[in-house]
C-alpha cells in the first residue's frame, strides 16, 4: 500500500467551515490507493481509533489526523490534546471484495448514533455465507 499523505490545503479549506468548540467526534474516511479505512477522533476522551477491514496496524494515519485536529483546534483558541491511539478490531474483508466501503459506512453511521463498540458494527458482506 502506498504511503498516505494528508492534503493540508484541502483539509484547511474544508475545516474552516467547522466550528470546533463543543465538537465531540470527528470522523475521517481515508483512502489508501484502492482501500478505504476510517479514523474516528473522540475529542472528549482524547482518543483516536482506526477501523480497517484489512486489519492493518498502522498508527501513521492516526498521528497525522491527530496533528491536524490539534492544529485546527488551536486555530480557534482551543487546547490541543495528547491522543491515545488504537487500531480497532473489525471483521476482515474477503480478498478481492469491496467490503472496506461497508466497514467505513457502518463506522460513520454508528459514530452518528454515538455507539462505536465493535459489537455494534454489522458484519461485512461475505457473499460466500
Amino acid at each position: 500500500m502506498e504511503a498516505w499523505e494528508l492534503d493540508e490545503e484541502v483539509l484547511a479549506t474544508w475545516s474552516s467551515k467547522v466550528r470546533w468548540k463543543g465538537l465531540e467526534v470527528v470522523v475521517v474516511p481515508v483512502c489508501l490507493s484502492m482501500h478505504w479505512t476510517v479514523i474516528v477522533v473522540d475529542i472528549t476522551n482524547s482518543s483516536i481509533c482506526r477501523y480497517d477491514s484489512l486489519l492493518g496496524q498502522s498508527t501513521e494515519e492516526m498521528r497525522k489526523v491527530g496533528a491536524w485536529v490539534n492544529w485546527r483546534m488551536r486555530k480557534e483558541g482551543l487546547p490541543g490534546r495528547a491522543w491515545e491511539m488504537q487500531n480497532m478490531p473489525v471483521e476482515r474483508q474477503r480478498v478481492g471484495s469491496n467490503d472496506c466501503a461497508m466497514t467505513v459506512m457502518a463506522v460513520m453511521y454508528n459514530a452518528r448514533l454515538g455507539d462505536l463498540s465493535v459489537a455494534s458494527l454489522p458484519r461485512a458482506s461475505r457473499g460466500d455465507e
